[in-house]
């Protein structure tokens, strides 16, 4: 059997997806680096016609029809069906895209044959009889270059990292029927398929983002950046919305609130809020007619200066308007 292995996704209509071609690029480029072979492995219903685009970044094939991948979650059905091609004790890696199917069926074939997993990966290179794999972390700020224990393991390749390159001559596809019996994950049906529209290309594999906020002036002013995404092959995205929305919970919840919003209007500069305090002043002649039992950290005097416990208890004392008497 083949060291490397590509898994090639299907898309809804049935042909490969992009991110696929990427990582069997790289997978071949790794193969010819350490004299390894490579294949790769769709499973579908219909297979046949992203096995055979795959064939043209690979030299073999093979495509596995399984009917169920039809009406039910194509990444378990995948898994499952994948984990019985590959020899347990063999020298075997396998290479996925880092996209929601491939991130799921890296996920579910690692919990079935034990196999590590490397994620996000960037590149990979051949040394010392595996691949070394160099990965972006914490949001891009460092970069880790990791290997895998064992001899095998599981690598996703993030999208657009790799430049896709067929290969120079068109390799083989061979059919090959199901086997392991029937599927031992439970039977989940899928209800419904909804494909996205107005968006050349899946934002996490998109080449150029076509971002909108609010100087667009709403769903209408938004098209026009929708066009344009779909003109250059791209995808749009916008955080505002999200922001607004954000925005909109936060100031419905201290117009509802007179307490909060008047300790915090009550706030001088150069006083410092305690972590826990209680209400200020102000929410004091509205919420308590009695001073808290318990003492407080201190408040905030007009002229922007810190006051003491004691202090404020005796401005109580001396019955100032707002502040209740000592006798009570």
């Amino acid at each position: 059997m083949a060291g490397l292995w590509v898994l090639g996704e299907v898309t809804a209509d049935g042909t490969l997806a992009r991110i696929s071609t990427e990582v069997a690029t790289l997978a071949r480029t790794l193969a010819e680096a350490s004299g390894q072979e490579v294949a790769g492995v769709v499973v579908a219903a219909d297979p046949t016609a992203a096995a055979t685009e795959l064939a043209t970044y690979l030299p073999r094939v093979l495509a596995v029809s399984e009917p169920a991948a039809a009406d039910r979650p194509w990444s378990m059905v995948a898994a499952e069906r994948i984990a019985g091609l590959l020899e347990p004790d063999t020298k075997e890696f396998m290479f996925v895209g880092a996209g929601p199917d491939g991130r799921d069926v890296a996920g579910a074939l690692s919990a079935t044959l034990g196999w590590g997993v490397l994620a996000n990966a960037l590149g990979a290179t051949w040394v010392d009889g595996g691949p070394v794999v160099e990965m972006s972390v914490f949001g891009g700020k460092l970069t880790t270059t990791s290997r895998f224990t064992g001899p095998t393991g599981i690598v996703t390749v993030r999208p657009n990292v790799v430049t896709a390159a067929p290969s120079k001559a068109a390799g083989s596809v061979e059919v090959v029927q199901a086997g392991g019996g029937d599927l031992r994950q439970p039977a989940v049906r899928v209800a419904e398929r909804v494909v996205e529209a107005g968006t050349a290309a899946p934002i996490e594999e998109a080449k150029v983002i076509v971002a909108g906020g609010r100087g667009v002036g709403g769903p209408d002013g938004f098209r026009l950046v929708e066009q344009i995404a779909e003109a250059l092959g791209g995808a749009a995205g916008s955080r505002t919305a999200s922001r607004s929305a954000r925005r909109a919970r936060s100031s419905s919840r201290s117009s509802t609130s007179p307490s909060a919003s008047v300790a915090r209007s009550s706030t001088r500069s150069g006083c410092r809020r305690p972590r826990r305090s209680w209400p200020s002043t102000a929410t004091r002649m509205l919420r308590s007619p009695t001073l808290p039992t318990s003492s407080s950290s201190g408040t905030c005097s007009r002229s922007g200066r810190r006051s003491s416990p004691s202090s404020a208890l005796g401005r109580a004392e001396t019955g100032q308007p707002g502040w209740p008497s000592s006798s009570s």
